[in-house]
């Protein structure tokens, strides 16, 4: 049985390695995850994914969205996706705050402002170990080496 923090860390390092595959995304990527915690810490949870997903260009199709773009949507979808997860018995993952939601902006906008801190808190804790991966395993130049 995993602790929390090791559910969280398997999660995150799995999301940043998908996110890695496309180059170019490398250099944003880290970045956003670096400034998100502090975006949620100054304004919240809901402000700062609402910009998030503002800035990912969801009316865009995939293939036509920018490397920032890209970031911003990877980044909203990983913590959508873990603020809502519902758990399962083949891939045991906690039950979540938003996990009666398929969108944490929905789980935002309808739930109690207890779940809504548990959630904020809930993605400060993962995004420590995204922020840790990003830098491990992304880029910072076209030349796939990574910062000093």
């Amino acid at each position: 049985m995993q602790t929390i923090q090791q559910q969280r860390a398997a999660y995150a390092l799995k999301a940043v390695q998908n996110a890695a595959e496309d180059q170019s995304i490398h250099s944003e990527y880290k970045s956003y995850a670096s400034n998100l915690p502090a975006m949620i810490h100054m304004n919240g949870l809901g402000q700062a994914i609402a910009f998030f997903k503002a800035k990912s260009a969801p009316e865009k199709p995939p293939q036509q969205r920018n490397a920032k773009e890209k970031a911003y949507f990877s980044l909203y979808e990983m913590l959508s996706d873990w603020l809502c997860s519902k758990g399962d018995l083949i891939t045991p993952m906690p039950l979540q705050p938003y996990h009666r939601h398929n969108d944490v902006l929905n789980g935002i906008t309808s739930e109690d402002m207890h779940t809504y801190r548990f959630a904020q808190a809930e993605a400060q804790a993962l995004m420590d170990w995204v922020k840790k991966f990003a830098k491990a395993f992304m880029t910072d130049d076209d030349n796939g080496e990574q910062q000093q």
